[in-house]
């Protein structure tokens, strides 16, 4: 994982970037320090939909333009790794086969 820069970046213009009340300056953050999505927090706009494609469910769609390396949103669910997705559908098929004996 990568950090941002914050105050003690005083060299690269985050300081005056991070202000709160420079949060929606999208004009401030056109040239310069541009390493402070997270901390900057405004997401782009994403929709839930179902997928236009047969037999793949549900997918989060991008509801506005958005350029190669722009900060989307922040994950806030659990990260899963093979290992533990492999355990979790073991249990659940120990617990349907005993729900169906």
């Amino acid at each position: 994982m990568n950090r941002e820069c914050g105050p003690q970046c005083a060299k690269c213009g985050a300081v005056e970037r991070l202000d709160p009340r420079n949060k929606y300056n999208d004009a401030l953050f056109t040239t310069g320090c541009q390493n402070i999505a997270l901390s900057r927090g405004v997401a782009k706009s994403l929709i839930m939909g179902e997928s236009q494609l047969e037999g793949t469910g549900f997918g989060l769609y991008a509801a506005e333009p958005i350029r190669k390396g722009e900060f989307l949103s922040e994950y806030g669910g659990e990260v899963r790794t093979d290992l533990k997705l492999a355990s979790n559908c073991l249990l659940l098929m120990l617990s349907i086969d005993h729900i169906y004996r």
